[in-house]
């Protein structure tokens, strides 16, 4: 018996809902994905959308944009690659 398993952009889009830290970030900001594309950079509002490649994207209101490609995901990990370049991690925290 051979078992097949596929990550879905609806998998990951589940997996991203909540807060998110990126260790390396000097300031500590925290970034919480909200169910409804809501986004919140620290106390800035944005919006952010998953596409079906696993490119995510961020728009928050004051300018600041992210784009980049999920690698990995799950319940406490996040691998993005940003311009194909740079490869981030970050670590999925407690909301406060």
């Amino acid at each position: 018996m051979i078992l097949v398993s596929f990550s879905s952009c609806n998998d990951n889009k589940t997996e991203i809902i909540g807060c998110w830290q990126n260790p390396t970030d000097q300031f500590h900001q925290v970034w919480k994905f909200e169910k409804n594309g809501d986004v919140y950079e620290g106390d800035k509002l944005g919006s952010w959308e998953l596409k079906e490649d696993n490119t995510l994207v961020v728009n928050i209101n004051h300018g600041s944009n992210l784009t980049g490609k999920i690698l990995k995901i799950d319940k406490k990990s996040m691998l993005i690659k940003e311009f194909g370049l740079y490869e981030f991690s970050w670590t999925k925290i407690e909301c406060e």
